[in-house]
């Protein structure tokens, strides 16, 4: 990735018979679309860590049931949902849990798929990265403030 953060921009500056500010100037403007594009093909050709745990390779329908059609026949058989799309599907009441919510979340590699789409892409570019550039004094007093504020009130007392 950072061959390829430095070496577009310079290539560029170079094809336009330009110099460094030149160069820095492409940067301004390939850095995100490099990024994202490095981001999405990591995520899409990582393998899993490891191979430990087995799972039952059922599809979709035994984990989940979708009211509605169009995604119960999207999602059939070994048809992966991606994890954001499911949880924004349960929490708005469309995708049902057949069972213990732990076991199912136990076995998500079987139903879930977790690579990167461009909706992430856009949260953190347009959100994460914003909120963490202008976050201010009075901000981190908050969370220092609501940290502390639990902590504090934390059942402390050691066991007898």
């Amino acid at each position: 990735m950072i061959a390829a953060l430095i070496g577009v921009p310079i290539w560029l500056s170079w094809k336009s018979g330009g110099g460094l500010f030149r160069a820095l100037f492409f940067a301004l403007f390939t850095t995100v679309p490099i990024m994202t594009v490095v981001w999405l093909s990591a995520s899409a050709m990582s393998p899993r860590l490891n191979e430990k745990a087995r799972y039952p390779g059922r599809g979709v329908q035994h984990y989940l049931s979708f009211k509605n059609e169009a995604d119960r026949a999207r999602y059939m058989g070994n048809n992966k949902i991606q994890m954001e799309e499911f949880y924004e599907g349960y929490f708005r009441g469309d995708i049902d849990l057949k069972g213990d919510c732990l076991d199912i979340m136990e076995y998500r590699h079987d139903w879930a798929n977790f690579r990167f789409n461009m909706s992430l892409i856009k949260y953190v570019l347009f959100s994460f990265v914003p909120e963490v550039i202008m976050h201010t004094r009075s901000q981190g007093k908050f969370l220092n403030n609501a940290h502390a504020h639990a902590h504090a009130h934390a059942d402390t007392t050691p066991p007898r």
